[in-house]
């Protein structure tokens, strides 16, 4: 059985090994698992992203996308726990180091932020974390000069009547007033907004892509528990009949209980056929005359009352237990 995806999550002290290759290889497992229903696990990779981004924050801009970009497209995510997820990892990413800041103006984000506050259906929750994470980067004290895309869909935002938006308004309005304050203007040329259309269309590819991996993922988890519960050995009890031709000797009424009436061998087989398994089968009887026995045969093997299972020609297919030795003869 493989390990859980939770338990494949490598330990912190792992972050100073050389090997950048496992750690890059390590994302995808973590943004899987991160799309988990786990929250106790979400919070776990979160830290997980949030120490290998800060751990690797100086290794330039690209090292720093790789770990920053999963977290910025699970921060559109529909689904309200993992949006969450992502905004308080970015936020405490932003808040802690100047050059994630650096990273995150630099990444599209403000473009990306604009389309995806004013796009047809957006959930409420995604308005409000991409809007918390902005305020993060304008107070931790980031390059604001690429956020006067934002303006035009702030005063849109701020104009709005709804009283269930009410925080998401009040954000916004906190927003824009620092903007203006500082200087900044919006900008709206057609070939601006091609490219803002570009890179939305493009991170929704990306979260599309991540969705089919996870449940790609999800499906292999089930196949392989559903090999592993059938993997299990069946435990119970078997129904049993004894098959035995007429002949000396009586049995009683109700019960598997016979009594010889001559001094003879007599085979009892006992049936259900065994195919294949681990069986345990309790006797119990009078075993007194120096030669009972008890043992195994070839399926539809008889053998007569009278005979013996290690004379010819019954030896072949049978093997038996007596006085404390397995005989079988060939």
């Amino acid at each position: 059985m493989t390990k859980k995806l939770s338990e494949a999550v490598l330990p912190p002290y792992t972050l100073d090994e050389p090997n950048e290759n496992a750690k890059i290889d390590e994302i995808p497992l973590l943004v899987n698992i991160l799309l988990s229903e786990n929250s106790d696990v979400q919070s776990l990779i979160a830290e997980r992203l949030l120490a290998m981004a800060l751990h690797d924050q100086d290794g330039g801009q690209s090292i720093s996308q790789l770990f920053l970009n999963p977290l910025i497209i699970i921060l559109k995510s529909k689904d309200e726990d993992h949006s969450q997820t992502a905004c308080e990892a970015l936020s405490k990413l932003i808040r802690k180091s100047q050059n994630i800041q650096k990273a995150v103006t630099k990444s599209g984000f403000a473009e990306m932020a604009s389309f995806a506050l004013i796009e047809e259906g957006a959930p409420q929750h995604v308005q409000t974390n991409i809007l918390i994470v902005i305020l993060d980067l304008i107070t931790s004290g980031a390059d604001i000069r690429t956020m006067g895309v934002l303006l035009p869909v702030l005063e849109k935002l701020v104009q709005e009547k709804d009283s269930q938006k009410q925080e998401i308004t009040m954000k916004a309005s906190i927003i824009q007033t620092i903007l203006t304050s500082k200087g900044i203007t919006g900008y709206s040329t057609s070939s601006e907004i091609q490219e803002l259309k570009k890179k939305n269309e493009e991170s929704k590819r990306h979260m599309e892509e991540q969705k089919r991996l996870n449940e790609e993922q999800k499906q292999q988890i089930i196949d392989l528990e559903h090999q592993f519960e059938e993997a299990k050995p069946k435990t119970g009890d078997v129904a049993f009949s004894i098959n035995v031709p007429t002949g000396s000797y009586t049995k009683k009424d109700g019960e598997y209980t016979y009594t010889s009436t001559a001094a003879q061998f007599k085979v009892f087989p006992i049936k259900p056929v065994i195919t294949e398994g681990i069986y345990k089968c309790e006797f119990k009887g009078t075993f007194n005359t120096g030669c009972d026995w008890i043992g195994v045969m070839k399926a539809g093997h008889v053998i007569p009352f009278g005979s013996h299972a290690n004379q010819h020609p019954y030896a072949k297919d049978s093997m038996f237990f007596y006085n404390g030795y397995i005989n079988y003869y060939f």
